[in-house]
Order: C-alpha cells, then sequence, then structure tokens
C-alpha cells in the first residue's frame, strides 16, 4: 500500500497533484523489492525539501529507491 501526502504549504495544488503522480509511477516502477511481502509506505515532501516545481521524476525515483533498498536490508545489530 502507498500513502502519499503533500501538505499546503508544499505548494500550488497542480504541484502537489503532480508530485503525487511521480511518486505513484515511481514507485509502481520499484516495486519489486516488495515482492511477497505486506508494506505499508508513506511519502511526503521533507520540511526542508526544495519546491515540489524543481523536484523531478529521476530525484523521487532515486529517494524512493534508495529507501526501498532500506526497507530490504536485513536487520543487523
Amino acid at each position: 500500500m502507498l500513502l502519499v501526502t503533500s501538505p499546503r504549504k508544499s505548494g500550488r495544488a497542480v504541484q502537489r497533484n503532480r508530485f503525487r503522480r511521480q511518486v505513484r509511477m515511481a514507485f509502481l516502477a520499484g516495486l519489486e523489492p516488495l515482492a511477497g511481502s505486506a508494506w505499508v509506505v508513506w511519502v511526503r515532501p521533507g520540511r526542508t525539501a526544495p519546491p515540489l516545481d524543481t523536484i523531478t521524476f529521476q530525484d523521487i525515483e532515486n529517494q524512493l529507491r534508495l529507501a526501498l533498498r532500506r526497507l530490504s536490508a536485513p536487520d543487523n545489530p
């Protein structure tokens, strides 16, 4: 399950909707690491993130891939 939020402070409605669509597409493209498991992934722009209209699809894809890689890493204390 993918949850994407973008608060009003992060930009106009058009920018927020575009961000959500791009995150959804990047998530679907990189879904393989989550295969066979049940996960809830919550994505939202950070407080120090650049304006949504300057974030590229490649940036979103890279950050999501990094986060998914952290999820699938084995827990070694």
